[in-house]
C-alpha cells in the first residue's frame, strides 16, 4: 500500500529539522525490520543529521521535489523502510568493509506519486544503519 502525504506552507531548514528530530525521537536506536528480507536496521541521532543535510535535500530537490517534501518523507522513515524493496546489495566504494543495502520505496506525495531511495549501511555484521534517503523520482501513475 502507497502512503499518501501533503506537505503544507514553506518552513525554514532548522524548523524542518526540528520537525524531523521531533518525529524521529520514538524510534531513534530502536530496530526496524524490513518486512521483505528481515532485515533490520537501525538510525541514530547522526544518521538524521545526515538524512538532514544540504547534499541530501539537494538530490531530493534536483529530482523535482521541494525541501519539504524531502524533510516529510524523511519522518516517515521507519514505515518506509519496512515497507522497501531491497533494490541492490554491494560492498561499499570506500573499501571500508562494509555492505550497502540500497531498498525502494513508493510514496505519494503531493499527488505525485514518488520512488524513495533507502540507503543502510552494515558496518558490523548484524549491526544495519538507516543512512540516508532520497526522493529519486516522480513514478507514471
Amino acid at each position: 500500500m502507497t502512503k499518501s502525504i501533503i506537505t503544507q506552507g514553506t518552513h525554514s531548514i532548522r524548523q524542518l529539522r526540528q520537525n524531523l528530530n521531533t518525529a524521529l525521537a520514538t524510534i531513534k536506536d530502536i530496530e526496524i525490520t524490513n518486512k521483505s528480507t528481515r532485515l533490520k536496521a537501525s538510525i541514530s541521532q547522526h544518521e538524521i543529521n545526515k538524512i538532514s543535510n544540504p547534499k541530501a535535500i539537494e538530490k531530493s530537490i534536483a529530482n523535482g521535489f521541494s525541501k519539504e517534501e524531502h524533510f516529510k518523507v524523511a519522518e516517515l522513515i521507519c514505515t518506509l523502510y519496512e515497507e522497501a524493496t531491497l533494490s541492490q546489495k554491494h560492498p561499499d566504494n570506500k573499501n571500508r568493509g562494509w555492505q550497502v543495502y540500497r531498498l525502494i520505496s513508493k510514496i505519494k506525495i503531493n499527488h505525485k506519486l514518488a520512488q524513495v531511495k533507502i540507503t543502510a549501511f552494515e558496518k558490523e555484521v548484524g549491526k544495519n544503519r538507516i543512512y540516508t534517503i532520497e526522493l529519486e523520482k516522480k513514478l507514471e501513475k
